[in-house]
């Protein structure tokens, strides 16, 4: 029997996580050989890569907080824009429809202009039709001379009065004539104005339905940058909400980081310094710590035939039909580092072979070593129950741990001839 210290021995932060089996069943054996358990110098680069990460996620974070800046002034810049090129379009309609209505006001006065025009030509040619009929009259009377005096039934007198009353009245269609002709033109002056001054607003018209379709064209390229900016925006305040999502997880994944820091820094404050033997090289020659066949299975699922006082399935280790009162022996050298009653397990000896290797049994009726004892290969550590009521058919039953850090392995490729 090795070394029995008076005073007792605190379990470790981390075998206390081993025996409350919080961590999880490693998925293949051949990889716990090519991993290492977490140090606190990876912890520690963890920690600042996460670091590293969350300065990054900043820069990220303010990058994307300038862009959105950026986005909610061009979205502003464009609205005001927008808003004056409606304010321009909707002046060129107005103006658009008063020239509409000055064009139907000046084609109506271009048609009354046109039926007086028609007018004073037809009173004009009936005007010259009577002046014609007056002045052949006129040359077919001929001049008051001797033989209209002789044969005439009126008198002298008579005659020259008809005479001039005659030329009178020629004159007086020859100057209302001339008044029809100088009406008309001037009708005509006043068309020619008209038509003028309707091709004008007609020119300035279309002018305005060019401008108005020239703004029309500028207000759906602002609309459709507006668009633009505005998906932008909100891209860019999605990108913010993400990279503060993905800020706050790495902030909660450094606190846990630093959490486990700490429970690391705790568990090497109270680990015992190990025993200096290299465990790894024992793989394959391990003898069992009892005799008797394998029970159960490293991950089997159902373990119909364990006693109800070990842990369930899935199986972290296995389970080894025994003797009643059959000892139990330490797989290799190494420190007790807890010798006592565990829920589920029973009474449990863990024992720290070195380097992070820890072997565990449990199941025992009777734990004959103490913690901190320094232990050989071999050396009785319990013995099995002599009850058999709480084992199997067989008799009273071993589990079986073995350990690299807090990561449970298969025993059996460690024991000799499995």
């Amino acid at each position: 029997m090795g070394h029995r210290p008076s005073t007792p021995l605190l379990l470790p932060v981390a075998l206390l996580a081993l025996l409350l089996g919080q961590l999880p069943l490693a998925a293949e054996e051949a990889s716990l050989y090519k991993r290492r358990p977490p140090t606190s110098e990876d912890y520690a680069r963890q920690g600042e890569d996460y670091t590293r990460q969350l300065e990054r996620l900043h820069q990220d974070l303010a990058e994307q907080e300038g862009l959105a800046v950026e986005a909610w002034q061009r979205e502003q810049s464009l609205l005001a824009e927008l808003a004056q090129l409606d304010h321009e379009v909707t002046v060129r309609q107005e103006r658009q429809g008063e020239l509409e209505e000055q064009i139907v006001r000046q084609r109506e006065l271009i048609a009354r202009q046109r039926a007086e025009l028609d007018q004073a030509l037809l009173e004009l040619n009936q005007a010259e039709e009577h002046l014609r009929a007056r002045l052949a009259a006129a040359y077919r009377m001929g001049a008051t001379g001797l033989l209209n005096i002789l044969f005439s039934a009126q008198s002298l007198p008579e005659l020259l009065t008809f005479q001039e009353s005659f030329h009178h009245i020629i004159e007086h269609d020859r100057h209302s004539f001339a008044r029809y002709r100088q009406n008309i033109a001037n009708l005509e002056e006043a068309g020619q104005m008209l038509d003028r001054k309707q091709a004008e607003l007609l020119a300035i018209s279309e002018a305005l339905q060019r401008q108005e379709e020239e703004l029309q064209e500028a207000r759906d390229q602002h609309a459709a940058l507006l668009r633009r900016a505005q998906i932008e925006k909100q891209l860019y305040q999605r990108a913010r909400q993400e990279i503060a999502q993905a800020t706050e997880k790495l902030r909660a994944a450094l606190t846990d980081l630093q959490a486990r820091m700490e429970v690391e820094a705790a568990a090497q404050r109270l680990r015992p310094t190990p025993f200096t033997g290299d465990f790894a090289a024992l793989r394959g020659r391990l003898v069992p710590p009892t005799s008797g066949p394998i029970l159960s299975r490293f991950g089997q699922k159902e373990i119909a035939s364990r006693s109800s006082a070990l842990p369930r399935d899935p199986s972290k280790g296995i389970t080894i039909a025994g003797a009643p009162g059959a000892g139990v022996y330490a797989l290799a050298r190494g420190t007790v580092a807890f010798a006592d009653n565990v829920e589920d397990y029973g009474k449990t000896v863990i024992i720290d072979h070195g380097n992070e290797y820890f072997s565990l049994v449990a199941g025992l009726g009777d734990i004959l070593t103490l913690p901190r004892a320094e232990v050989r290969q071999g050396e009785i550590i319990g013995r099995l129950k002599h009850d058999t009521g709480e084992g199997t058919a067989a008799g009273p039953v071993l589990y079986l741990e073995i350990r690299w850090g807090l990561r449970p392995i298969d025993p059996l490729p460690w024991l000799r001839g499995q």
